[in-house]
This record gives structure tokens, sequence and C-alpha cells, in this order.
């Protein structure tokens, strides 16, 4: 009993140690821009008023702060993003993986008050597309993700998803 009793402390301490370690780790000044991304919330499509899917989405400093990793999954579907700074090309760039076999990578900006990807999507066809996203901080602390596909030399719309923070010390 008591060999079963000092496992379970050992494990629990174990789980403090580790979750105050990622919660700890603090961003590399070079990924600075991205600090309005971090933290839990959940997102759902514009418009969806009606008991849509939510999609539960996490965004936290990993590799000591040298990265960003950003999941979100919603049904069957996943995606994990990986944003990084390259100091070869002294810009922050980012990698993305989708259940659906869609992989994207780019480059970060800042354009105004937005965080800008903009970059390729391979689809599992082997067809690219040049897409391009921002985020937007709301005066209310929420997030704004916009989708746009560049088609004809013109950037087309494409997904709106509102991001409301879950974290409780916001």
């Amino acid at each position: 009993m008591k060999d079963r009793s000092t496992r379970l402390k050992i494990i629990i301490l174990a789980t403090i140690i580790v979750a105050q370690t990622v919660h700890a780790q603090e961003l590399n000044g070079n990924l600075a821009s991205l600090a309005p991304l971090l933290g839990s919330w959940e997102g759902r499509f514009e418009g969806n008023t009606s008991g849509g899917p939510v999609m539960p989405i996490s965004a936290l400093p990993i590799l000591n702060g040298g990265a960003v990793s950003i999941k979100a999954a919603s049904g069957s579907f996943m995606r994990e993003s990986y944003y990084y700074w390259n100091p070869a090309q002294k810009q922050i760039q980012f990698l993305v993986l989708s259940s659906n076999g869609h992989i994207g990578s780019g480059v970060i900006s800042s354009e105004n008050a937005l965080i800008v990807e903009t970059g390729i999507q391979i689809t599992p066809d082997g067809t690219t597309n040049d897409v391009r996203a921002t985020w937007e901080v709301t005066p209310e602390g929420n997030l704004i993700s916009r989708g746009y596909t560049l088609k004809d030399g013109d950037w087309q719309p494409g997904h709106v998803i509102i991001l409301e923070s879950t974290d409780t010390d916001r």
C-alpha cells in the first residue's frame, strides 16, 4: 500500500514540475510578435451561431521559448503549426501539418496591428496554393484569424475564425 502511495506522489510531483516548466517558458525575443497568440482558445467559424463545431486551440512556447506550437482540433481534424526564428534569413518561419494531408510553410510578418502568415499550402495530390492568413487582436482580447488564397493575382477570402480565450488569467 505504501509503495502505491509513493508512486502516486511521484507521478503527481512530476506532473506539476512538467506543467510549471511548460508555462514558465518565455519566448525568445525574436518571437515576441507572436505573444498575443499564446494561451488556450476556443475557435468558431464566423457565422457559427447554432452550435456548430468549436475548435479548441492551444498555443505554447516550446523548446525553451525558441519556438511556438499551436495545436487545433475539431472532430477528426487536427492541425499542428510550428513557428520559429530562422537566424540565417532573420525572419520568423512556420510549418503546418494537418490530418487531412495538407502541409504549409512560409514566413511571418507584421502589417499594422496584424500578424501575417504568407506561404504555400501543398495538398495531398501535390497541388500547391499561395496562401495568406492574418491574426488580429480585438479590443476585447479575442483573436480573429482570416485565411486567403491567391487566385488570378488577387487574394480571395476564405475562412474567418473567431477565437475566444479560455484562460482564466486574461
